[in-house]
């Protein structure tokens, strides 16, 4: 006789959660690899609730709520760096081992973590543009960090913090796949060399283009 579940496993409902956990095959290397992956979606749901809202709030010029949207964000691209990190000790020829089971499937497939790049900074209202537009309202990007409203400077740097945070985890996915397949390609067909190559798109490279502005110096006479 099954024991009924806890008012807990109810709520988070365990059981069907349990049930999407369907490896392909029986090699204990796939069932930690389905979980990272799996899990990592329920992040970027979250990741994309939480970039979209601060967004919003930019708009209204809400700062300090935006910031804590962001905070938040910055965390949450912390646990997707994590849950890679876990498949690193995954042995190559564990993961050849089920491999096959995958076709064609790949990360880069991910159709929320691209909606996450085109919250971030794509065509129409974006995270960035939003901020640009704050930014403007203040003088422009240099004097966000001069302005009396602590609030969108504080933002300014959660954005770098974010950048940061991305590019860690998507060089996370860059040496996770190296270590895997070295120059092999992928399920997806890309390469560890194009994972490398994509590192260099930040999300936000205008705040860090903006830093020799504030180390200015005049020039030598006789120089």
């Amino acid at each position: 006789m099954s024991t009924p579940p806890s008012p807990y496993e109810e709520y988070i409902r365990v059981g069907e959660l349990l049930a999407l956990h369907s490896p392909r095959t029986e090699h204990p290397a796939e069932d930690m690899f389905v979980a990272v992956h799996q899990v990592s979606e329920l992040w970027l749901a979250a990741l994309l609730r939480e970039t979209r809202a601060a967004g919003r709030l930019f708009a209204d010029e809400d700062t300090a709520e935006a910031a804590r949207r962001l905070r938040t964000a910055t965390d949450v691209l912390g646990q997707l760096s994590g849950a890679l990190n876990m498949l690193c000790g995954m042995l190559p020829t564990e993961f050849a081992a089920f491999r096959p089971a995958l076709g064609t499937a790949s990360a880069v497939q991910s159709r929320q973590y691209v909606e996450f790049v085109h919250a971030c900074r794509g065509p129409g209202r974006s995270l960035w543009k939003e901020f640009a537009d704050l930014a403007d309202k203040r003088g422009g990007l240099t004097k966000v960090y001069d302005t009396p409203d602590i609030g969108v400077r504080e933002a300014a740097e959660l954005l770098v913090d974010l950048d940061d945070r991305h590019f860690e985890w998507m060089t996370c996915h860059w040496r996770l796949v190296r270590r895997q397949i070295g120059a092999a390609a992928g399920t997806g067909g890309r390469s560890a060399d194009y994972l490398r190559d994509q590192l260099d798109q930040r999300l936000f490279p205008e705040l860090i283009e903006i830093r020799p502005e504030f180390h200015a110096t005049e020039e030598v006479p006789g120089r």
